[in-house]
């Protein structure tokens, strides 16, 4: 991904997650990476553990509540999202540090890393295999990665792409909406042209981790629906929709949900 269209993101103050549908969506999001996470630490103590991608370090920030005693490093390609980081972690008195580097180029030495986490990123570079495989080096014998991106298949998407134009036209400026409250600049178009450029299938997926080294152990789906500002207009849909996603535990869930979280341990 271009690092110019990502600074774009932090050109206004920051406003993730405001909306209902947001708010919940993530919840189920960082709720099951937790699952992932606490799998993998158990009562293990001083974990090395590197957030890919880790915006303004959000992710991080969570993990370190639940194990402070472990190392805590996160990357990310931008500078503002890196400034942004470092004065949270100075601010929250938390022991966790930042500092800008590419996902691609991961400044490392060979297994170092006890757990790699990399939160909807994947998604964004042109050579996705390339990400993965530094990861691999940066991990220690039998290490772990913990991965999200949005998933190509999810079902609300594959009906949506059968909906009439004006419909469809009606939603992407909607999705506009999310995208104003941190750019003056960038567009729901040229995020999605320019920004998701590696959206892959669960089975895509799974199948570019064995070939970069890594056996997926499990897998869960996010929620059915994404956090889509045209939901808060609608309160009535959207509570259908979260009723119908606590309900929605059946065994192919996670290749029809908005986004794939997975747990894959280096072989």
């Amino acid at each position: 991904m271009k690092r110019d269209l990502y600074e774009k993101l932090y050109e206004l103050p920051i406003g993730f997650y405001q909306s209902p549908a947001e708010v919940y969506v993530q919840y189920r999001m960082k709720e099951k990476i937790l699952k992932h996470f606490e799998t993998v630490a158990g009562e293990r103590k001083s974990l090395m553990i590197l957030d890919i991608g880790c915006n303004v370090g959000t992710d991080l920030f969570m993990l370190y509540l639940v194990q402070p005693e472990n190392i805590y490093l996160g990357v990310d390609i931008s500078e503002n999202a890196i400034r942004i980081a470092n004065r949270l972690s100075k601010l929250r008195a938390r022991k966790v540090s930042f500092l800008v580097a590419s996902a691609t180029a991961l400044p490392f030495r060979k297994e170092i890393l006890d757990l790699a986490l990399s939160s909807e990123t994947i998604e964004h570079l042109k050579l996705p295999e390339s990400m993965l495989l530094d990861v691999n080096k940066a991990l220690k014998p039998k290490g772990y990665l913990i991965l999200t991106t949005p998933n190509r298949d999810y079902l609300l998407g594959k009906l949506a792409r059968n909906l009439p134009q004006r419909v469809r036209k009606d939603l992407n400026n909607k999705s506009a909406w999310s995208l104003k409250r941190h750019s003056k600049t960038i567009t729901a178009d040229e995020w999605e042209k320019k920004g998701h450029v590696s959206v892959m299938s669960y089975d895509a997926l799974a199948r570019l981790l064995s070939l970069n080294g890594f056996e997926v152990e499990k897998t869960y789906g996010s929620s059915i629906f994404g956090g889509h500002h045209w939901l808060d207009e609608h309160p009535v849909i959207l509570s259908l929709l979260m009723l119908l996603d606590n309900a929605c535990s059946f065994r192919f869930a996670k290749r029809l949900h908005f986004n794939i979280i997975l747990r894959a341990k280096k072989r």
